[in-house]
């Protein structure tokens, strides 16, 4: 089990945003051995176990928990205005797996074809064939946030203008072939110009050519949705985004999920911040898990060894008793 969790963050090194995993264990408890052939002593209403004790064993260690490390990673430069990274100094030292259950981690936000939500630290984005910004691997959307009203949505990274303005005195300078009409009839085209992502994570689509009117050269676009969420309430649900599991501070309650805290980075209180052209590689060391993974091995061996060493020596035991009893 510990050698797949290592080998499962060495194949993660190179993806963006992945967090290391680490195995917790504990001793398993102790089992008193009696006589196979002992008996329960029984009373009227129940049994009670006196057989005499012949010794203990012990459980060995048991798989507690599965956690991550959210320590920061590094940060890569590209370039490349789409790649996103949210810096949080406060993750710069690595918060103890259930020392405090309220340590909340900055994510993305993040919904799949369904509408069904997810976070992610990964912000290797791009744009698709209709102009919404989504996750390399396609698989989801990302989502924008109104700051006033709070409703989350994805977003054509397009520039919108009315169809009258288009064929008025606005539109030279564009190039007519990429003018189209959405369904409500409106005109649009699609990016020609940079997009533009500042520290609170406002995107906005800046054309800054001679020829495009100054009134068209900046096209906002809006805030990328952005959330503070516990730790220990998200899941891994594959292509390296999480989903919230049931609030392990409401056990009773199967649906209770636990609470996601929308974030305005503008505010003074907020740490964190956005870098766009740059993202957050994964944490794992390569180092230091082909070392972790050198002691397994090692480990493995020594307890094999151990186990064959139990078995010779009950074997020898079983032999020398019937010897003596013949």
């Amino acid at each position: 089990m510990r050698q797949e969790s290592i080998s499962n963050n060495l194949a993660n090194v190179n993806t963006v945003g992945f967090k290391r995993h680490v195995l917790a264990f504990s001793a398993d408890h102790w089992a008193v051995m009696g006589r196979l052939n002992d008996k329960f002593t029984k009373t009227p209403l129940s049994r009670r176990d006196d057989r005499p004790a012949i010794g203990f064993a012990r459980g060995g260690a048991i798989l507690s928990r599965e956690t991550q490390e959210w320590l920061e990673g590094p940060l890569n430069i590209t370039g490349n205005p789409l790649d996103v990274a949210l810096r949080e100094p406060q993750m710069q030292h690595n918060p103890v797996p259930g020392e405090n259950y309220r340590v909340q981690v900055h994510m993305f936000k993040v919904a799949d074809k369904e509408g069904n939500s997810f976070f992610t630290k990964n912000g290797e984005f791009q744009i698709n064939e209709e102009g919404f910004l989504i996750t390399r691997d396609g698989g989801h959307y990302v989502l924008f946030r109104d700051p006033e009203s709070g409703r989350e949505s994805p977003r054509k990274l397009t520039m919108h203008r009315d169809g009258d303005e288009w064929n008025g005195q606005y539109s030279r300078g564009f190039d007519r072939d990429q003018i189209q009409a959405d369904s409500s009839g409106r005109a649009f085209q699609y990016l020609t110009g940079q997009v533009v992502i500042d520290d609170a994570g406002f995107v906005s689509l800046s054309d800054e050519r001679p020829e495009v009117p100054v009134e068209f050269q900046r096209n906002p676009i809006g805030f990328l949705a952005i959330s503070k969420v516990p730790i220990d309430g998200l899941v891994e649900k594959g292509r390296n985004v999480y989903g919230l599991t049931n609030d392990p501070l409401n056990p009773a309650d199967p649906n209770s999920k636990p609470v996601e805290t929308p974030v305005n980075l503008l505010a003074a209180d907020e740490f964190c911040t956005v870098r766009s052209g740059a993202l957050e590689q994964s944490n794992v060391s390569s180092v230091k898990e082909l070392v972790a993974l050198l002691a397994c091995n090692r480990l493995y061996e020594m307890n094999a060894r151990c186990v064959k060493a139990q078995d010779e020596l009950l074997g020898r035991s079983v032999q020398e008793v019937g010897r003596s009893v013949r």
